[in-house]
């Protein structure tokens, strides 16, 4: 989905590794954390979900919070 001009939601739950990372706010490492959830817990049903990771402090949710999708 288009957000605005030039800016696109993340579909957090289809986007691979590469995908994930390419965007400025996630890191490898947090994009590692997102693909190895999905794979042991399922698809994340909102950004709470993150909380669980040692990668995503509360700041860095809240600063993804309107680039993702589910």
């Amino acid at each position: 989905k288009i957000l605005s001009l030039g800016q696109f939601l993340l579909s957090v739950n289809k986007l691979s590794l590469n995908q994930l990372k390419r965007h400025p706010y996630i890191s490898f490492y947090q994009a590692r954390d997102i693909v190895d959830y999905r794979r042991l817990r399922g698809p994340l049903k909102s950004l709470e979900d993150l909380r669980l990771l040692k990668d995503f402090p509360p700041e860095e949710i809240e600063r993804m919070r309107p680039y993702v999708e589910f």
